[in-house]
C-alpha cells in the first residue's frame, strides 16, 4: 500500500474514532476514551483521534482492548461492563446503542445467510445423493460399495472415505466402472472435496484423459492441491498446449518458490518439480506467464516473478539472459508500474533474481540499466544505484564464502565511482556508501588498482558539492535548507567512503606517499575535504609504516589553524586502529587534550566524543577530567545543550577517581544532570546508572526521570534497575524528594510508585514508607477500579504494619491486622471473581 493510501486509512479511521467518541460521550457521563500510545504526524495536522483507544470508566475494573478502530473496544468495553450496570447516567442521543443496534443488525443478516446457505448446501447434497442412488442399480458389488463411501464421504468428510476410494483405484483400476467415473467427473464442480476425490480416481484409472487433465488443471490453479493434480501435470506436459501451460505458471510458481513473507519468514515447503519439467518441456510458454505475472502490475505478481526468475536461472544458467531486461526494467521503474508499491518499499525476490543475472550476465544488464537511465526519474535512478550496489553484496548466505567472479565486482566498482556524480541524490548517495562500508573481501585487489580514480572521484564530488552550495542563499526555504543539508551530508559520507577504500588498499610505501600527498595538495579553503580526507588516512595506521606516514598529517591537524581541520583531526584520532593507538606519541594526546577547552563548540564537542573510544595515557586524564568540569560548568549554565551536557556528566564521572574529592564531584554531577530535560536524561540514564549510581545525589536523578517512563508499554526492567542502584544512605539522604515523586506518578503507574515505596522501607525510611502507602490507599474513592488500587497498596501496608506488630511482640494488634489481611483477600478473591465474570461475556465484535 502507498504512503498516500495509508495516509487517507488513517484519517478515514480517525473520522471513525471521532464519531465513536461522540457517541461513548453520549452513552454514559462516567464513560470515556483512553489513548494508548502518543500522537503521530497525520493526528497532529488533523486533529482526528488517530491512535489505538479504549474505553474506560471509574466503575468497571481494568481489562479490555485497546483497538485502531475505537467502535471495537468500545463495544467489547459495553460487553464486559455496561450490560449489568446500574450506575450509567446517560447525556444524550445517538449514543452507543448505534453502535450496539448496528452489530445486531449485521449478525442477524449473517445469521440469515447462513441459513440459506445451509438450506441450499443441503439441497444440492440432497440431489447428488439421488443421483448416486440411480447409479448403484446399475453397477456391480464394488462398484456399490465405492458409492456408499463416495456418499458417507459427502455427507461427513471424514478421510477414511476418501482413502478408501483412492485405494481402490489405485489397486484395481480395472473395476472401477464408468459410469462411476463420469459421475464424479460430473459431481466434481459442487465441492473441492469432491473434486479432489475425482481426481485421485482418475489419476490411476484414466490418468491421460482430457478430462483428467482438465480437473489437475482447474485444481492446481485454484490451489486447492498440490502433489497429485502436479503429477497429473508432468505425465501430461508434452500434451498440453501453450495457453495451458501459460495459465499454469503463476500456480505452478507460487508451489515452486512460495512467499517466504506468508510463513513469518521460516522457509516454506516447496516443490519446483512441476515448475522446473515445464520450463524444460516449453520454456517459451513459462516465459509468457512470467510476462503475464508481470503484467498485473502489482507487487504480489512482481515478486512471485521475481522468485520464479530466479529459480529458473539457478536451474539453468543459460536463462539469465532472457530474463535480463524484463528483471531490470520492472525493478527499476517499480515506482511508476506498482501502485501499491510503497516509498519505501522495494522488491526482494525480484532482486534476488537481479542479483543471479549480475553473477552471469554483468554485462548485458550494464547494457540495460545504462538504457533505462536515460530520461530516467529520481526513483528509477535510486533503484539502479542499488542494482550496481548490489554487485557487490552477497544476498545468497548459503553461498557465503563463494567469492563474486571479476567482471560483477568490477561492473559495481566501475558504476559505483561515477555514480554520485552523475545521480546527485541522497539515497543514491547513502546507497553508495552503503555499498563502499562493507564490500566484498576480493574487491580489494580491484580497489588497489583504482585508487587514484577513489581520489579523484572524492575531489569531484567535493566539487558538485561546492557548486551546489553556491546557489544557497539565505533566502531559500527552510524546507529546501534542510533538504540541501541531509544532501551535503550524504556527499561527504560518499567522499569518506571512497578515500578510507583508497586509504585502506595503500599498502606500499609509494602508495602511501601519494595518498598523503593528494591530501597535502588539497587547497585549505576546502577545509571540509581536507578534514574528511586526515581522517579517512586513519585506515593507514595499523603497522608502524602507515602511523609514520599518517602522524604529521594528524598532528598538523590538531594544532592546525582550521576550525573544521581541527574538528575531523579529533574524530581521526577515535579512527586509528587499536594497534596504531599503542604506537601514537604522547604528543598527539596532549595536542588532543588541548581540544577539549577549544573555543569552538564544533571541535570541543568532538573532542569530547571521541573521548569514549580512546584510552588516555594515566598523567594526561587529569587534565582532560579538568577540561570536562570546566565543559559541564559551562554547558549546566548560560550555554543550553542537554545532550552534550550528559555526555560531558558521564565522561567525567569515569574520570572522577583522577581530581580530588571524586566522590563531592560527583555530587555536583548529579546536581548538574537535573540542569537537563528528563526526556534527555532517560535516553542516557542507563549509562548514568553505572557512573553515577553510588552517589549519595543520585536518587536526585532518579526522581528526575521516573515520570518519564510512567506512560512505557515496553519492559520496565531498566526503572526497576534505577531505583535498585540507589545506596540506603541515598535513599534517606532524599527520602522526601522520591515520596513526592512516587506520590505525583501514583496515578499513572502505581506499580512504580510502590516500588519507590518499598526502597524507602529496606532503607530503613519505615515511617515514611507506611505513609506513604496509607496516602495512597486513602486517596481512593469507592469505584471498582478503585478498589484494586487500593488492595494492589493495601497488601504491602498491612504487611509492614505486622511486621511492626511482630517486631513489638504486640498480639491483640497482630490479630487484628491478620483479620485485616483475611479480608482483603477475600474482597480480591471477589473482585477476581467478577473479572472472570465480566471477561466471560467478551468477544471480538462483529464488524460493522
Amino acid at each position: 500500500m502507498r504512503s498516500d493510501d495509508r495516509i487517507e486509512e488513517a484519517i478515514a479511521g480517525g473520522k471513525r474514532n471521532a464519531e465513536v467518541m461522540e457517541l461513548v460521550g453520549n452513552w454514559c457521563a462516567h464513560a470515556r476514551a483512553k489513548r494508548m500510545g502518543g500522537v503521530g504526524m497525520i493526528e497532529q495536522m488533523t486533529g482526528l483521534p488517530i491512535s489505538h483507544f479504549s474505553m474506560e470508566c471509574d466503575h468497571a475494573p481494568g481489562g479490555g482492548i485497546a483497538a485502531w478502530d475505537f467502535g471495537e473496544s468500545a463495544l467489547d468495553f459495553y460487553d464486559r461492563n455496561c450490560t449489568s450496570c446500574t450506575k450509567r447516567k446517560p447525556v444524550g442521543l445517538p449514543n452507543l446503542s448505534k453502535l450496539v443496534t448496528e452489530r445486531a443488525q449485521a449478525r442477524k443478516i449473517a445469521a440469515g445467510r447462513e441459513q440459506v446457505e445451509l438450506e441450499r448446501l443441503a439441497r444440492e447434497l440432497e440431489e447428488r445423493a439421488q443421483a448416486r442412488q440411480l447409479l448403484r442399480k446399475q453397477v456391480d458389488a464394488v462398484n456399490q460399495s465405492l458409492i456408499d463411501d463416495l456418499d458417507t464421504f459427502d455427507r461427513k468428510h471424514e478421510d477414511v472415505d476418501r482413502k478408501r476410494l483412492s485405494e481402490a483405484a489405485k489397486l484395481a483400476p480395472e473395476r472401477i466402472d464408468r459410469k462411476l467415473l463420469d459421475l464424479l467427473f460430473n459431481q466434481s464442480g459442487a465441492t473441492t472435496s469432491l473434486a479432489l476425490v475425482a481426481l485421485e480416481v482418475a489419476s490411476h484409472v484414466v490418468p491421460n484423459e482430457r478430462r483428467t487433465v482438465l480437473l489437475a488443471q482447474r485444481l492446481f490453479s485454484s490451489g486447492a492441491d498440490g502433489r497429485t493434480a502436479a503429477n497429473v501435470l508432468i505425465a501430461n506436459l508434452e500434451t498440453m498446449n501453450d495457453g495451458d501451460l501459460v495459465d499454469l505458471v503463476p500456480a505452478a510458481a507460487e508451489l515452486a518458490c512460495p512467499d517466504r513473507e506468508r510463513f513469518g519468514g521460516a522457509k516454506p515447503h516447496s516443490s519446483p518439480k512441476l515448475f522446473l519439467a515445464m520450463w524444460k518441456a516449453n520454456p517459451e510458454a513459462v516465459h509468457a506467464g512470467i510476462g503475464r505475472l508481470l503484467d498485473r502490475k502489482t507487487v504480489p505478481s512482481s515478486q512471485l516473478a521475481g522468485r520464479a526468475m530466479g529459480l529458473i536461472i539457478e536451474y539453468d544458467s543459460g536463462a539469465a539472459k532472457t530474463f535480463v531486461r524484463e528483471a531490470a526494467s520492472r525493478y527499476v521503474r517499480a515506482h511508476q508500474l506498482l501502485p501499491d508499491l510503497d516509498r519505501y518499499e522495494n522488491l526482494g525476490d525480484l532482486a534476488g533474481a537481479i542479483d543471479l543475472i549480475l553473477t552471469l550476465e554483468p554485462e548485458a544488464l550494464d547494457a540495460v540499466l545504462q538504457d533505462l537511465a536515460i530520461g530516467a526519474n529520481v526513483e528509477a535512478q535510486r533503484n539502479i544505484a542499488s542494482i550496481y550496489a548490489e554487485a557487490w553484496r552477497d544476498r545468497l548466505r548459503g553461498k557465503k564464502d563463494k567469492p563474486h567472479p571479476e567482471p560483477r565486482l568490477r561492473l559495481g566498482l566501475d558504476r559505483l565511482i561515477w555514480l554520485p556524480a552523475k545521480m546527485f541524490d541522497s539515497d543514491v548517495l547513502r546507497t553508495v556508501s552503503g555499498a563502499f562500508r562493507n564490500p566484498p573481501n576480493e574487491v580489494e585487489a580491484l580497489l588497489e588498482q583504482h585508487t587514484d580514480k577513489l581520489i579523484g572521484a572524492a575531489l569531484l564530488l567535493d566539487e558538485t558539492v561546492a557548486d551546489k552550495k553556491r546557489s544557497q542563499s539565505d533566502a531559500t526555504p527552510l524546507s529546501q535548507q534542510i533538504e540541501w543539508q541531509n544532501l551535503s551530508s550524504a556527499a561527504y559520507e560518499v567522499i569518506e567512503q571512497f578515500l578510507k577504500a583508497a586509504a585502506k588498499v595503500s599498502k606500499t610505501e609509494d602508495a602511501k606517499a601519494k595518498y598523503i600527498a593528494a591530501i597535502q595538495a588539497i587547497p585549505e579553503e576546502r577545509a571540509m575535504l581536507r578534514g574528511v580526507a586526515t581522517k579517512s588516512a586513519m585506515k593507514m595506521a595499523e603497522s608502524v609504516e602507515g602511523l609514520k606516514a599518517v602522524l604529521p598529517t594528524l598532528y598538523s591537524g590538531l594544532v592546525g589553524a582550521s576550525v573544521l581541520g581541527r574538528a575531523h583531526a579529533a574524530m581521526a584520532l577515535a579512527d586509528i586502529p587499536s594497534r596504531g593507538k599503542q604506537n601514537l606519541p604522547a604528543l598527539v594526546y596532549e595536542a588532543f587534550c588541548v581540544l577539549l577547552l577549544d573555543q569552538f563548540v564544533a571541535v570541543h564537542k568532538s573532542a569530547v566524543r571521541t573521548l569514549s573510544r580512546i584510552s588516555l595515557p594515566e598523567d594526561l586524564k587529569t587534565r582532560a577530567a579538568l577540561a570536562l568540569f570546566h565543559l559541564v560548568s559551562a554547558y549546566s549554565g548560560a550555554e543550553k545543550d542537554d545532550r552534550f551536557l550528559l555526555e560531558c556528566v558521564d565522561r567525567l564521572a569515569r574520570l572522577a577517581d583522577h581530581l580530588p574529592d571524586p566522590d563531592k564531584l560527583r555530587e555536583f554531577l548529579c546536581l548538574a544532570t537535573l540542569k537537563s530535560d528528563p526526556v534527555f536524561v532517560r535516553s542516557e540514564v542507563r549509562a548514568l546508572r553505572f557512573s553515577l549510581g553510588k552517589s549519595e545525589n543520585f536518587p536526585l536523578i532518579v526522581a528526575h526521570v521516573l515520570p518519564q517512563h510512567t506512560g512505557s508499554l515496553n519492559g520496565h526492567d531498566l526503572e526497576a534497575d534505577l531505583i535498585q542502584t540507589m545506596t540506603p544512605a541515598a535513599i534517606l539522604k532524599h527520602k522526601d524528594r522520591l515520596a513526592e515523586v512516587a506520590n505525583e506518578i501514583a496515578e499513572r503507574s502505581m506499580w512504580l510508585s510502590t516500588m519507590i515505596t518499598d526502597s524507602l522501607y529496606r532503607a530503613g525510611a519505615r515511617e515514611e514508607a507506611a505513609a506513604l502507602l496509607d496516602s495512597m490507599a486513602t486517596a481512593f474513592g469507592t469505584s471498582v477500579k478503585d478498589k484494586q488500587r487500593a488492595l494492589f497498596v493495601g497488601f504491602p501496608l498491612l504487611a509492614y504494619k505486622m511486621e511492626a506488630a511482630l517486631a513489638a511482640g504486640n498480639d491483640a494488634a497482630w490479630a487484628t491486622l491478620a483479620g485485616e489481611w483475611d479480608a482483603q483477600v477475600t474482597a480480591q478473591r471477589a473482585l477476581l471473581e467478577d473479572k472472570r465474570a465480566r471477561d466471560s461475556r467478551s468477544r471480538f465484535s462483529f464488524p460493522h
